[in-house]
């Protein structure tokens, strides 16, 4: 006789998983970070021209270094946290959180626009991660 049992087991370590969320954020931050920088540079040089000038302008605003050190310590976080965890069970929290966190603050953050189709994809996207780490 063939005997079959289904286990589920969810095998996420939240101690590791926290490092993936923080990472996450960190790096959705980064995004908002780089976009405002961005804008505020295109404002100041609408064509698209690269010299010296616009490098500068590059190089020293406040909102790029702010994006590039949310960034570099989002994947600092996000390698101590997948190095202890499943990248199955990792990267789709990763990318998860921080597209839904993204959409979140361009909305709070860049007045973009935010309607309740976006909403539900959000939750969509949750609901997956939620199916996929648990199977």
């Amino acid at each position: 006789m063939l005997h079959c049992e289904l286990k589920w087991e969810i095998t996420i370590d939240m101690h590791w998983i926290l490092f993936v969320l923080i990472g996450a954020t960190l790096v959705a931050f980064g995004m908002i970070s780089l976009k405002h920088g961005l804008t505020q540079i295109n404002a100041i040089f609408p064509q698209l021209s690269i010299n010296l000038q616009s490098i500068y302008h590059l190089v020293t605003n406040l909102y790029i270094w702010l994006a590039l050190v949310g960034f570099g310590t989002g994947f600092f976080l996000w390698s101590v946290g997948l190095s202890r965890t499943e990248l199955s069970s990792a990267y789709p929290i990763f990318i998860g959180v921080e597209y839904s966190l993204v959409m979140i603050l361009s909305w709070l953050i860049l007045t973009e626009a935010f309607v309740p189709l976006k909403i539900a994809g959000i939750a969509l996207v949750l609901i997956g991660i939620i199916i996929i780490t648990t199977l």
